[in-house]
């Protein structure tokens, strides 16, 4: 009788794909095509002041009418969750805690966290956008359902970036 494996429960605390290799730009590829695939057009690329990748901005048929949208990396806070999840544990004065703060000298964060950060930021995306267009190839979601927070809005800003906005200027928020 062939043995069954079960599957572990995610780690609430660990970021997927922190350990990977991939490089952003063939992460932002595998996006590009599979949003190609299910009827995407006009690509536009961003980068940010180092000439690193930093976001997509696409258009989509919704209901007959082309929408744009826009995902970006949001590598920043990649990294923060990175630098948390190995510093679990550890005490400010031990040796391999990461400090990040300017000017931290004894224990300062690895340059090359900021390159990870982008590599996992990019795969992290490249599973989301898989799972969203999967979710209305099965019919669960149409495409304005599952793409709606990422959507641009004529200022520029996407409809997240427009709620998170508003919600500042709410009393008491």
């Amino acid at each position: 009788m062939a043995e069954r494996r079960t599957r572990r429960a995610p780690n609430p605390g660990r970021v997927l794909n922190y350990s990977t290799t991939i490089d952003p730009q063939k992460s932002v590829n595998e996006i590009q095509a599979v949003l190609v695939a299910h009827g995407a057009r006009r690509f536009t690329l961003m980068y940010d002041d180092d000439r690193k990748i930093d976001g997509i901005h696409f258009t989509l048929d919704v209901n007959g009418t082309e929408r744009a949208f826009e995902i970006k990396a949001n590598w920043q806070q990649v990294r923060k969750r990175l630098i948390e999840n190995h510093n679990k544990g550890k005490r400010s004065y031990q040796r391999g805690y990461w400090e990040d703060k300017p000017g931290s000298w004894s224990h300062s964060v690895p340059a090359t966290v900021d390159d990870q950060s982008k590599r996992v930021a990019w795969r992290v995306l490249k599973d989301a956008v898989e799972v969203m267009v999967n979710l209305v190839s099965a019919g669960i979601a149409d495409v304005g359902q599952v793409f709606f927070g990422f959507g641009v809005l004529d200022s520029g800003l996407t409809i997240y970036e427009a709620f998170v906005e508003d919600q500042k200027a709410l009393p008491g928020a």
